[in-house]
């Protein structure tokens, strides 16, 4: 069996997050979320040598390539994706180098599954070779989704984000497949879709036309499709409740500094004294957090991060390199490399009428769904001191926020916004 890893996508709902790293290669709690998938395949058994890695032409894809065969192995065999032209050619891009008649799982690799699914997975597609497999994890949500239609016995069909809920549904497309050779190679015979693509659905339905049985492989766990800002925070909080049993203190904690619950500091981290940290939490390497400062539970400090004297940073992440060195608030929020935010900066994560925050996304206004939320900063961002940025706001790579300012509308890439104030000087009132 070879596994063809879909991990070609760029992430563009999550911009400015993904600007210059593609989703698959975003880190949450110590990996990317695809050393995460490589590593699951592996647990179930498939050897690096029959993994394919589907990649983008980008230049960020080949440095995420270079940090998987450093972090897991050099054995995993890769093709490009060099017109997006859906998940489907993503898949023929991958049969390039798989002989046809070899049985292949193919999994998104920018999704995120419990270990044990995948696992098991893959040892229920080997005990029944002959038939297809997909996942489907069973839940009542279904808006927005592909539902997976039929019975615990065979799949009759998936409906597309449906206006509502099919009688026949049981559960939503999880984005994980295995296909016996003979339907996976119907796949180079799929018309283009509506708009324009090859899709891997289509196989599915195509299969089952022909009458070959597709069974559902049901399951409860978790699952989570990665798509917005807000769900790269989702999946961060349940990693982090769900890793933290790995977590160790390997770096410098100073005399004086306080770790309560499960707290995971890296070997070249150090905590300063004076620091308070709440688990979960993950301080990965290089990082440097205090003196004074109070880290909260559900916080991910990335590489080379610096978290200074009386900051408070609550279940966020702030990825590599960015620094928040005095006197600043950081919620439910999540900000990007090597930004640094000025003394006094808050990221507001609460509306006063209690609701779900929005945010815009690709011009639409999208409810979060979530009461607290922060904001979402680009890579390379700088705000002068005594800045505030209310809920949901996003800033893009490379913008400058001037002192003083409160951020209450998204601002694009590589701006420079200032508040123009006259400041005059006069006599002061002469003494009776």
């Amino acid at each position: 069996m070879k596994a063809i890893v879909l991990s070609a996508g760029l992430g563009t709902r999550l911009y400015p997050i993904t600007k210059f790293v593609p989703k698959p290669g975003l880190t949450l709690v110590g990996k990317t979320i695809l050393e995460r998938t490589l590593n699951h395949l592996i647990a179930g058994g498939i050897n690096p040598r029959d993994i394919v890695l589907v990649l983008g032409p980008e230049e960020e894809f080949q440095v995420l390539l270079t940090k998987i065969r450093e972090q897991i192995s050099s054995d995993f065999l890769t093709t490009i994706q060099r017109e997006r032209k859906g998940t489907g050619h993503a898949v023929q891009t991958g049969l390039q180098v798989v002989d046809k008649e070899e049985a292949v799982l193919v999994i998104n690799g920018d999704v995120i599954f419990e270990r044990d699914t995948v696992v098991e997975f893959i040892k229920v597609a080997t005990f029944n070779p002959q038939d297809g497999l997909l996942a489907v994890q069973v839940t009542e949500k279904w808006e927005g989704f592909g539902v997976v239609l039929g019975d615990s016995e065979r799949i009759s069909g998936i409906a597309e984000k449906p206006e509502s809920r099919p009688p026949q549904m049981l559960g939503i497309n999880a984005g994980l497949y295995y296909f016996p050779p003979e339907q996976i190679n119907a796949i180079h015979h799929l018309p283009l879709s509506i708009r324009g693509e090859i899709e891997l659905t289509d196989l599915v339905s195509k299969n089952i036309e022909s009458g070959h049985i597709i069974k559902p492989y049901l399951f409860s766990g978790y699952w989570a499709d990665v798509g917005k800002p807000w769900d790269l925070l989702n999946a961060h909080e349940f990693l982090m409740e769900s890793e933290q049993e790995t977590f160790q203190v390997l770096g410098t904690v100073e005399e004086g500094a306080t770790l309560i619950g499960n707290v995971h500091v890296a070997k070249t981290a150090r905590v300063r004294s004076g620091a308070y940290v709440e688990g979960p939490t993950y301080i990965d390497e290089g990082a440097d957090i205090g003196p004074n400062c109070y880290i909260r539970p559900k916080t991910y400090l990335g590489k080379k991060t610096r978290v200074g004297n009386a900051c408070e940073i609550k279940n966020s992440i702030l990825f590599e390199g960015t620094h928040v060195a005095h006197l600043s608030y950081v919620g439910d929020s999540l900000i990007g490399r090597y930004c640094n935010l000025g003394a006094g900066t808050i990221t507001a994560n609460l509306r006063h009428d209690n609701r779900p925050v929005k945010v815009t996304i690709k011009g639409k206004r999208l409810s979060s769904g979530r009461r607290k939320l922060g904001a979402f900063i680009g890579d390379y961002v700088k705000t002068g001191i005594g800045v505030s940025i209310l809920p949901g706001v996003i800033i893009g790579e490379k913008t400058w926020i001037g002192a003083g300012l409160v951020v209450e509308r998204d601002i694009p890439a590589n701006k420079l916004v200032v508040q123009k104030l006259e400041t005059k000087i006069v006599d002061k009132p002469t003494e009776s």
